[in-house]
């Protein structure tokens, strides 16, 4: 490290000594500045010599040279121009009172050491970066279906009338976030309500074949915003998804007017779900969530027949007294069936943060 020789100055030459900068790399001595016996010109001496030796520490300490080969007690390409003649203004100050050399030592030291101190603990505050953002997380809930409404009602003289029970929801989420927590959600749900028991041998409107044991199995995909917020370990996420929905179910059952027999259609419809979680982070990766959403649909069945035969039936020719055939069509028939699903579900899941 260079060094500033102070140890080596009388007391008495004290007074009229100044910083003065070398035109060498990393060499620093004190060379004496005559008194004229005026009073203005020696403060102009003296701040001459102090915005030069500024100067060079400046362009020292930002040198390649210097970051090679010496090793400062300060950072001083870090301090601006300002900051260094503050301090050096300060150890002319002392340097022109009736002091002992050992004053100006300790002196020197204070007023170099407090500026970098306080500038340090600055940057470490700069330094400190918080925790990166997570943009991308995967999550996947296993929660208890409650029926909701029409889709658990057995009434079978409605079109309206599910059956359903509660049942169970899958649900496998991927979320992409922007900076301030906002962002769009991606989510699959497979969703399983069976029938009560008092539907197995119900026939539901228009039909005469029983609903069975079977249920339903429903499916959705869906997208829409997504808000996810951390509060120290503690994690929010709220969404509102609409998308698409798949049912099966032999409500949607028809009956072929050909041959009478009984054919399932799947039907679909618009998805929707409101979804609130609160969850808890074990590490920068995996959290732990609990949920409550609603999900619901409202899926649309239709099956179309068109005139076809079903026979043949003999007819007369009155003029000739002949018989021929002739054949025999169904009637064209179209089926609309409607049905909405409403549940209410809540349980639990993990989440993968990448």
């Amino acid at each position: 490290m260079s060094d500033i020789g102070l140890a080596s100055l009388g007391q008495s030459g004290l007074r009229d000594m100044a910083l003065r900068a070398d035109s060498g790399y990393g060499i620093w001595r004190f060379a004496p500045i005559r008194d004229t016996g005026c009073g203005i010109s020696r403060i102009s001496q003296l701040a001459s010599h102090i915005s030069h030796l500024a100067s060079r520490i400046s362009h020292l300490a930002s040198s390649s040279y210097a970051r090679q080969n010496y090793t400062f007690a300060l950072n001083w390409q870090d301090l601006d121009q300002s900051k260094l003649n503050m301090c050096i203004f300060a150890v002319m100050l002392c340097m022109n009172m009736n002091r002992s050399k050992y004053f100006l030592l300790l002196f020197l030291a204070f007023i170099l050491v407090l500026p970098i101190h306080l500038h340090s603990q600055e940057k470490k505050k700069k330094d400190k970066k918080p925790r990166d953002k997570d943009y991308i997380s995967i999550e996947f809930n296993v929660n208890y279906s409650f029926v909701l409404g029409k889709y658990g009602q057995t009434d079978k003289t409605t079109y309206k009338s599910g059956y359903a029970k509660n049942g169970w929801v899958g649900q496998l989420g991927l979320n992409w976030l922007g900076k301030r927590g906002w962002g769009l959600g991606f989510q699959y749900d497979l969703q399983h309500n069976g029938y009560k028991d008092t539907a197995k041998n119900i026939n539901p409107y228009g039909t005469k074949y029983p609903l069975g044991s079977g249920g339903w199995t429903n499916n959705y995909l869906l997208v829409g915003p997504v808000f996810i917020h951390d509060f120290g370990k503690l994690e929010l996420n709220v969404k509102a998804l609409f998308g698409f929905i798949l049912a099966q179910s032999t409500n949607f059952n028809v009956q072929n007017p050909i041959d009478q027999s009984n054919v399932s259609v799947n039907a679909t419809g618009l998805g929707y779900s409101v979804y609130v979680g609160v969850g808890y982070r074990f590490n920068p990766h995996w959290g732990l969530n609990l949920n409550v959403n609603y999900l619901g649909g409202l899926p649309k069945a239709t099956k179309t027949y068109g005139q076809e035969p079903v026979g043949w039936r003999q007819v007369k020719d009155t003029v000739t007294g002949t018989y021929y055939n002739v054949p025999i069509y169904s009637a064209a028939t179209k089926y609309e069936i409607k049905r909405t699903v409403s549940t209410l579900n809540g349980g639990i899941g993990v989440i993968y943060h990448f």
